[in-house]
């Protein structure tokens, strides 16, 4: 759990030394009332407390409102199957849901490079294919967030997103994500 704190500070370190990156003349980002959408693709490393580490495929999605242009709320859905030693492909399903709040570090309008860090809660659902037949079950995750967007356009930015989230189940899990995808204001 430590190497992962220490890997998200210096993620956070870096988005914020890159936030000299600005445009030239176009206002770029979000505005308060504006809302978002991420779809975003992630890999993943998790592992349970008292087992073998495995991989994920995840899609996620979030949406949010931003209250100001740096403070936005939102909430988010993930989806995604594991892979691990003595598995295949989609033995393994899992879902989790919630809100999130999301902090941007905006210095101006047209500034390109927009870091940002965030928190959240939710539900997990986990379904899974035994040797003898399958078995799910229903928990709860808290995670933290830090990452950049890159605003190719007015409205549309590219990001980089860690996650880390830890699920409160039998056996607790540490899940460490790394997402790209999009970020749509409108």
């Amino acid at each position: 759990m430590r190497t992962i704190g220490s890997g998200m500070i210096l993620a956070f370190a870096f988005c914020l030394l890159v936030t000299s990156a600005y445009g030239q003349e176009e206002n770029v980002g979000p505005e308060a009332g504006d809302f978002s959408l991420s779809p975003q693709f992630a890999l993943s490393h998790a592992k349970p407390e008292n087992g073998d580490a495995f991989g994920t495929l995840t899609l996620a999605s979030g949406f949010g409102y931003f209250l100001t242009p740096k403070v936005e709320l939102g909430a988010f859905l993930f989806v995604g199957t594991s892979f691990a030693k003595d598995q295949n492909l989609g033995d393994n399903l899992f879902i989790s849901v919630g809100p999130n709040a999301v902090y941007h570090f905006q210095f101006g309008k047209t500034q390109r490079v927009i870091p940002f860090i965030g928190a959240g809660g939710g539900i997990y659902y986990q379904k899974f294919e035994l040797g003898d037949g399958s078995d799910s079950s229903t928990d709860f995750s808290v995670g933290g967030a830090a990452g950049l967007d890159y605003y190719a356009t007015e409205s549309t930015s590219v990001r980089l997103q860690l996650r880390d989230d830890y699920i409160f189940a039998d056996e607790n899990l540490n899940s460490l994500l790394f997402l790209v995808g999009l970020n749509i204001i409108f």
